[in-house]
């Protein structure tokens, strides 16, 4: 669904973001550190306690350019 949600699908941000259990606050940290990373992982590696499910969907909301 992340997927779907960054190649532009009308996909209700609000519910995935509730399934995925993403905070404005964990949201903000995610893209600061996605702007100055290279990799994933690498913003895995600084923030342990997301997933990469909600890395890859603020990237998706990053690419759409939306804001949580």
């Amino acid at each position: 669904m992340i997927d779907m949600f960054a190649a532009g699908k009308d996909i209700n941000m609000d519910r995935l973001s509730e399934l995925l259990e993403i905070t404005e606050e964990s949201f903000s940290q995610i893209q600061r550190l996605l702007s100055l990373k290279d990799r994933l992982n690498e913003v895995k590696e600084a923030l342990p306690e997301v997933s990469y499910n909600q890395i890859r969907f603020v990237l998706a909301c990053m690419i759409r350019d939306v804001e949580m």
